[in-house]
């Protein structure tokens, strides 16, 4: 009887201690330069051209009915236009954007909410650690999106990107890192 009395209790303490773990997942909004959500980093082209990224929204852990933000653009990048919005959408994502979904999101997963285009504004790497950085929205003051069914606001971080960044990222796999330890 003790022992189921222990269990019961480790139990119960253990749902207390995971629960706030999973709550505390920081909400983001992120610009990646690929469809698989693996760069926020790119290089400068040489001789330019146009290009797109993609604006996504992750760590939410809620369904969301709308998204608000803005995205400060670097010297090195125009902005062209903004598509593949929800069909209620005011402003542009320089300006401050606001979408809103008609039937709620599972932000439980990452969900490209827009594709920006733009035009490089550069030939190779000449500038380095341009940000690209999603702020606040302006007349809101916050990145944030709007849980349902409670219609409640919830914060987010808005990431920076690099392009031409200095400290290269490599691809690699879990085995390769082990591998470096000994493993």
């Amino acid at each position: 009887m003790k022992a189921l009395l222990v269990v019961t209790v480790f139990l119960t303490a253990a749902m207390f201690v995971a629960a706030p773990a999973g709550a505390q997942t920081t909400p983001t909004v992120s610009v990646f330069f690929d469809k698989g959500l693996t760069r926020m980093d790119e290089d400068c082209p040489a001789g330019g051209g146009m290009d797109s990224a993609f604006v996504v929204v992750q760590g939410f852990n809620a369904f969301i009915m709308a998204v608000e933000y803005a995205i400060n653009y670097p010297p090195s990048m125009n902005w062209l236009y903004d598509y593949g919005f929800p069909p209620v959408t005011m402003g542009t994502t320089p300006s401050g954007i606001t979408e809103a979904f008609p039937v709620p999101q599972n932000a439980y997963n990452p969900i490209i909410v827009a594709r920006v285009v733009f035009m490089w504004n550069c030939d190779g790497c000449t500038i380095t650690d341009d940000r690209l950085i999603v702020s606040p929205h302006p007349v809101a003051g916050f990145v944030q999106a709007v849980d349902f069914p409670n219609y409640e606001f919830i914060k987010a971080v808005g990431m920076t990107s690099l392009v031409c960044a200095t400290v290269p990222t490599e691809e690699t796999t879990w085995g390769q890192i082990k591998s470096l330890y000994g493993e």
